[in-house]
């Protein structure tokens, strides 16, 4: 190994680089969740509901393409360790084309039922928001399952019809970008989707560092799926010896509080959380009540000082540690407290109801959440297609107040 690479970083930053290129470029565009169900929503549209049936089908499998996705997870974990500037270069390049993909999707979508983006949001912000959402939810669902069979009840027509969450929020954030135009495509579909593939740089590995660097990758995946394991490899450089060190201390004395490095970087994790969890109460805190969901969005997407990097943001690097037992309990447990704090400050602040159904709190409470996350990573990974305050104010809104009883369909 080390007459492939000088060190050990340098291998583990070619091997960064090596899943963005690999894993990032190298699907195809038509492999894109997002892509699914685009030749079904060609067929010529006889009722409106049949279309939003469609597009309720489509949107529920897209949910389970992208949380069974280990990527996305891998994308999430790997943004818990300082930027690395080729990768930022290659992420960014890469995730801006894939949303402009989305977008052309998007405005497909909302041609189907002759809606336009005339107002201030376009079909990339909306498919900016869209990938925010869906990257939350996916790495929410990782540690709490049970989202996966939460759903939203909407009735178009013919009875109330499932909406897993990534559907809801598809439908609620084109909702509320779009108006009706009318004059929709004839044949009810998508108009063509022209955009360039995304092109792998150049490599700069030889044949045999390539080969190593597959061989990791292959690895790490199978690692990270299998289930049961006892260590914890998040910030493999915390070692008991290094700890001692840099305190001045004994390891004699590190062990007497940690008998092993698992557990020393699972009480890490467990700290990172609970700063993660005080960040979280003192922005609620700091919201004057009656306050709009605007303001609560407002303030979880506020970027932290240059110079901090957030605990939520450090924890991160543990989600390729989910295979340990311990690991998933202490991020379940802490998502389920940050999602139940979230529910009880919409409760108290939620506009009453007029009469008619809506989300219930606690799965507008998921969808914030996810919003909120999916958008600060996005921000990190791809400033270019960085969620607009506007567009996500909007968006929340539109998550709380879009009736369940079909009065403010797309299609309508």
């Amino acid at each position: 190994m080390y007459r492939l690479w000088e060190t050990q970083q340098a291998f583990w930053c070619d091997l960064t680089e090596y899943l963005v290129v690999a894993n990032d470029y190298a699907p195809a565009d038509e492999t894109m969740p997002w892509r699914v169900g685009v030749e079904a929503a060609r067929t010529p549209r006889e009722v409106a509901s049949e279309v939003l049936e469609t597009f309720r089908l489509v949107a529920n499998f897209v949910q389970d393409v992208v949380f069974d996705d280990v990527w996305v997870l891998l994308r999430a974990a790997s943004l818990g360790y300082h930027d690395y500037p080729r990768v930022v270069a290659l992420r960014a390049d890469v995730e801006v084309r894939r949303i402009n993909d989305m977008a052309r999707t998007i405005e497909g979508i909302a041609a189907s039922v002759e809606r336009g983006f005339l107002g201030p949001l376009s079909a990339f912000d909306v498919a900016a928001l869209v990938w925010a959402v869906a990257d939350g939810l996916a790495v929410i669902h990782a540690v709490m399952p049970e989202i996966d069979d939460m759903t939203v009840p909407i009735d178009d027509g013919n009875g109330p019809q499932p909406w897993k969450l990534l559907g809801f929020a598809c439908r609620a954030i084109i909702d509320q970008a779009t108006t009706h135009v009318g004059g929709g495509h004839a044949d009810g579909g998508h108009p063509p989707v022209v955009v360039d593939e995304p092109v792998p740089p150049p490599t700069r590995w030889s044949d045999e560092q390539q080969e190593v660097l597959a061989l990791a990758t292959r690895i790490f995946v199978e690692r990270f799926r299998a289930g049961g394991s006892a260590e914890i490899s998040a910030y493999g450089d915390l070692t008991i010896h290094r700890l001692a060190r840099e305190a001045g201390v004994s390891r004699r004395a590190i062990y007497n509080v940690w008998p092993s490095v698992t557990d020393l970087r699972l009480d890490l994790l467990v700290s990172l959380l609970h700063g993660r969890a005080r960040a979280h109460r003192d922005v609620l805190s700091r919201l004057t009540r009656p306050e709009s969901f605007g303001s609560l969005i407002t303030a979880l997407l506020a970027p932290p000082p240059s110079t901090t990097v957030a605990p939520g943001h450090a924890a991160l690097a543990f989600l390729v540690d989910l295979n340990n037992h311990a690991v998933r309990e202490v991020f379940a447990t802490a998502s389920r407290g940050l999602i139940d704090e979230t529910r009880v400050w919409i409760a108290a602040n939620r506009p009453p109801s007029d009469g008619g159904r809506r989300v219930p709190d606690d799965a507008l409470a998921v969808l914030v959440i996810a919003l909120a996350a999916g958008a600060n990573r996005l921000r990190r990974t791809c400033p270019a297609a960085e969620v607009r305050p506007h567009g996500a104010v909007t968006t929340v809104e539109a998550f709380s107040t879009l009736s369940l009883d079909g009065s403010h369909s797309p299609a309508t």
